[in-house]
């Protein structure tokens, strides 16, 4: 099996109790064997608070706890945003994505439209599938909710994001620099 290329191996997918089982190659493990790790992808619930607030806190670390926590309330009670959690055989997240109905979206031809709020796969299982497969999740997720399209960004500077996106079969629309004024109080 030397030189055998795991990136060429067949993914299975299925849907047994509305998740994506799938398979994927992660490597040799030294020995000429390949090694499959299994993933099902799921929409996460309130049961899930814990784990996806960990992962919410690696993905955007400058935010505050509270604030987190807030967001992620507001998720769980919402019916326009959605978590789905990547996780092992074994149970273990491996990472997660979060999508939220906007009015408007940069780049998109409907509205409303669902936005990719974030990514993000633990680094132990990255290059293995798991962000593709959280994306195919939601677009399933969301065709069923009569939705066409996914909108989403990235930071000019953050090029493996914008390298995943286009693996991950987005096309780049524009590139905007935001700006902010601060209105004062009126009497000021």
């Amino acid at each position: 099996m030397a030189g055998l290329d795991p990136a060429t191996l067949p993914a299975r997918v299925g849907a047994p109790n509305d998740s994506f089982w799938i398979e994927d190659t992660a490597a040799t493990d030294g020995h000429d064997t390949i090694q499959i790790m299994t993933f099902n992808v799921r929409k996460m619930g309130s049961s899930d608070r814990l784990i996806w607030a960990e992962m919410r806190a690696l993905l955007w670390p400058e935010a505050t706890a509270s604030a987190l926590a807030e967001q992620l309330h507001e998720t769980i009670g919402s019916d326009e945003a959605w978590g789905f959690l990547a996780e092992t055989a074994a149970g273990v997240a491996a990472g997660f994505a979060e999508v939220e109905v906007r009015k408007y979206a940069n780049g998109c031809d409907s509205r409303p439209v669902p936005f990719l709020e974030g990514i993000w796969v633990k680094p132990e299982y990255r290059r293995q599938g798991v962000g593709l497969r959280l994306i195919e999740y939601a677009e399933a997720f969301l065709a069923e909710r009569g939705f066409r399209e996914l909108g989403s960004d990235a930071l000019l500077d953050n090029r493996i994001s914008h390298a995943s996106h286009l693996a991950w079969g987005f096309s780049e629309t524009e590139r905007v620099v935001y700006f902010r004024k601060i209105i004062p109080p009126p009497g000021r």
